[in-house]
């Protein structure tokens, strides 16, 4: 982990944001306080399957019942 003061952050931000995108976490303090920069995760690029996740999920009779709540409702 890098540990930067704020000031000298200031003109070395490019630097840092690239070394973040590395994957090293750096931590920036100042006045009292600090903000981690980390790379933020991309999402899954795995392709979708249907049918993946068959037999996962369990739908019980009565599912899609009203629900005794609103039967004043309806």
């Amino acid at each position: 982990m890098l540990r930067v003061p704020l000031a000298e952050a200031k003109g070395r931000l490019e630097a840092l944001v690239a070394d973040a995108l590395r994957g090293e976490e750096v931590v920036i303090e100042g006045d009292g306080a600090s903000v981690r920069l980390v790379l933020e995760p991309t999402p899954a690029t795995t392709a979708r399957v249907p049918g993946r996740g068959r037999g996962l999920y369990e739908m019980r009779d009565g599912f899609d019942d009203p629900l005794p709540e609103f039967e004043a409702y309806i």
